[in-house]
């Protein structure tokens, strides 16, 4: 044979060899040259019992650059247990890179200009970095190694709900996405956002017309409550105002129905003070909040009221508070000057309401004795028999701040009642030239969910603003 046929069949052998190369990668070693910093790494011949197959091969290269879309995703993630980021001050030698593939089980290699991305089935990450580092024959060349950190896209904290989106403007009104995405590292819904994963769920006593027991964004969140109009009966909800209300607080999030309620861990107490017309006397609502107070309720919420004071329900609101109790309370509908009662108490969070646009809400009653505004305003939410309604009143805006008051006790429960209340009112966006000042008829703003949950203490306590109120008779 000439030496001419010879160098035809070298050169044809080599061309094959290269193809094959390019299509069969269980024995090769293969490095992306993404940028033409040197010709650093070649092709370079591995232990074929590292690699398995092409599958599990193709899908090691493609994890890294983000593409996996294998099936032996299960079996590539065994093969590379570690990745870290090289720094090298100059290229490496083929010899050099040998040492370096051979001696620390190196199973996937890239590079991107002056970085080494590789792959090791090394056991211990922290013995890899310190021999690496240490190695008399690379120390020269390798000027920084760390582990190659995994990204994730940022969430967008939308709930998938599918009520969420379309109706609940409410929630976005008091940034509450925002507050979701900041606390997403603590469990709070599925997937977790507010609430720590040891905390035990906070109570909120809904002090209202009852709960639907069986509804499906609230049945698994409830505990036991009571009935304060026939103990014998349990707190069956007959016009959907307490189950409205609930919703608000803590209906199902992120499970694919109905609406998003604020604190996905929050449990609801249901006590029923008011009959199947919506009606209840002053005798029936204070012995429901007494019986909450007594059996673990952190949060009371009530979204009912009158002009006209009681003191039975003054001192079983003082009772709740000598239990560091947060009682929160609607402002009333009339939308008068004029104060309304049990949410003009001292200590109690009188809330206000507002509407779509954020403005003070025409119905909301208004005055000094306003301590903060929600959304009160077409406000969908939970329902009798399994459904979902709009309703609009100071009702629907005083369970807001209830939740959120909720949310903070789960993060501070060694707080007063007092630190909660301030913390509420002190983070909330003010109305008053975007001062952190009181405004005489909206108290000091509208709820921010995100500012009231960044847990800071406030050093200096609020005093509630005396007043003396404008007697106003039906």
């Amino acid at each position: 044979m000439s030496k001419y046929k010879i160098i035809v069949i070298l050169f044809l052998f080599c061309v094959c060899n290269i193809n094959a190369t390019m299509q069969v990668f269980a024995s090769e070693f293969v490095v992306q040259d993404e940028n033409s910093w040197t010709d650093l790494i070649r092709t370079q011949q591995m232990n074929a019992k590292r690699i398995t197959d092409w599958n599990s091969w193709h899908h090691t290269n493609h994890i890294l650059a983000g593409k996996s879309t294998s099936s032996n995703q299960v079996r590539s993630k065994k093969i590379m247990k570690h990745k870290f980021v090289l720094q090298l001050t100059h290229a490496m030698s083929l010899s050099d890179l040998h040492y370096f593939v051979k001696k620390y089980k190196i199973v996937a290699m890239h590079q991107l200009k002056n970085h080494l991305i590789v792959h090791t089935t090394m056991d211990d990450a922290s013995k890899f970095k310190n021999k690496l580092i240490n190695d008399k024959k690379l120390g020269s060349t390798i000027r920084h190694v760390e582990t190659l950190l995994t990204f994730g896209k940022q969430s967008n904290s939308t709930p998938n709900d599918p009520l969420y989106s379309p109706y609940q403007w409410n929630l976005p009104a008091i940034h509450m996405p925002s507050a979701w995405k900041s606390f997403k590292k603590v469990a709070y819904f599925s997937p977790p956002f507010l609430m720590k994963q040891n905390d035990q769920s906070v109570i909120v006593a809904v002090v209202d017309s009852g709960v639907d027991l069986s509804h499906p964004d609230l049945k698994n969140h409830l505990v036991p409550g009571y009935n304060s109009i026939n103990p014998s009966l349990p707190p069956n909800d007959r016009i959907g105002h307490g189950t409205h209300v609930s919703g608000i607080i803590a209906a199902a999030t992120n499970n694919r129905q109905g609406v998003a309620g604020i604190g996905g861990n929050i449990s609801i107490m249901p006590v029923k003070v008011l009959d199947d017309t919506g009606e209840g006397d002053a005798y029936t609502v204070a012995k429901g909040i007494v019986w909450a107070s007594d059996h673990g309720a952190k949060v009371i919420n009530l979204s009912l009221g009158d002009s006209q004071t009681s003191s039975i329900i003054e001192n079983a609101i003082n009772y709740a508070r000598s239990k560091q109790v947060v009682i929160v309370a609607a402002a009333g509908n009339d939308g008068l000057r004029q104060a309304d009662y049990p949410a003009a108490y001292a200590g109690v969070i009188d809330v206000g309401a507002t509407n779509e646009w954020g403005d003070r809400a025409e119905y909301s009653n208004y005055g000094p004795w306003v301590d903060i505004l929600a959304p009160g305003s077409h406000i969908a939410s939970t329902f009798l028999r399994g459904n979902y309604a709009s309703l609009s009143g100071t009702s629907m805006a005083s369970p807001h701040v209830a939740a959120i008051a909720a949310l903070i006790c789960s993060q501070h429960p060694n707080w007063s009642a007092e630190q909660v209340v301030n913390q509420i009112l002190l983070n909330a966006t003010s109305t008053a030239n975007h001062q952190k000042s009181r405004d005489p008829n909206s108290g000091y703003g509208l709820l921010n969910a995100t500012d009231a949950l960044k847990g800071l203490d406030w050093p200096n306590r609020l005093q509630f603003a005396p007043f003396t109120p404008t007697w106003i008779t039906d």
